[in-house]
């Protein structure tokens, strides 16, 4: 018997070619004079059609990379600065207890206010963080921060309202524009 592979012969009753390691076809048990006529093909040619690369994809694959890839550094400079997400980003810092993401929210002004003129330090800017997840979470419920509404109230180029509403409570927050980006400018505590 030769192999469908490589063509060298193979032992019978083997089932790997010794040569190349190619599975040997499973031998039915019908005599010689029912069985098929085989004829000899290329190996090449006889493999099963197996899929292979060969280039054709990687262009494709390679420009659909760059856009995921571009999508990824280009969003936040398109529209990753909302005033609705800077909001948001409040509510995300709550519930993370991330005082830094917390007073990166703030302007300038407001940072200043909050941590000079009423005396707060980090730890303590930490720590309202704490208590004020403590609160929304036992009137909310764990799952708090998918109760926030965010609304849009007004935006132009220098100033935006964003209206926060939650189980019944509603407040509006005012937004400005510092170095390019939306900053909220009331003092949160």
């Amino acid at each position: 018997m030769k192999c469908n592979n490589c063509n060298k012969d193979i032992e019978a009753g083997s089932k790997f070619c010794t040569n190349c390691g190619e599975l040997v076809p499973v031998e039915t048990n019908k005599p010689l004079a029912e069985a098929t006529p085989t004829t000899e093909t290329n190996p090449i040619e006889n493999k099963q059609d197996k899929p292979s690369f060969n280039g054709k994809l990687l262009i494709p694959v390679a420009i659909i990379a760059v856009l995921v890839i571009g999508s990824f550094t280009l969003i936040p400079k398109l529209g990753g600065n909302k005033p609705e997400k800077v909001v948001y980003s409040v509510f995300e810092s709550i519930d993370s207890l991330n005082a830094n993401k917390f007073l990166d929210t703030l302007t300038a002004e407001a940072k200043n206010e909050l941590l000079h003129y009423a005396g707060f330090d980090m730890v303590e800017v930490a720590g309202v963080l704490f208590e004020s997840k403590e609160k929304i979470t036992y009137t909310l419920g764990p799952d708090w921060l998918k109760k926030i509404n965010l609304t849009l109230v007004y935006k132009d180029d220098l100033q935006a309202l964003v209206n926060i509403s939650f189980d019944g409570y509603s407040e509006n927050i005012q937004l400005i524009k510092e170095n390019k980006k939306w900053k909220i400018n009331d003092n949160p505590f």
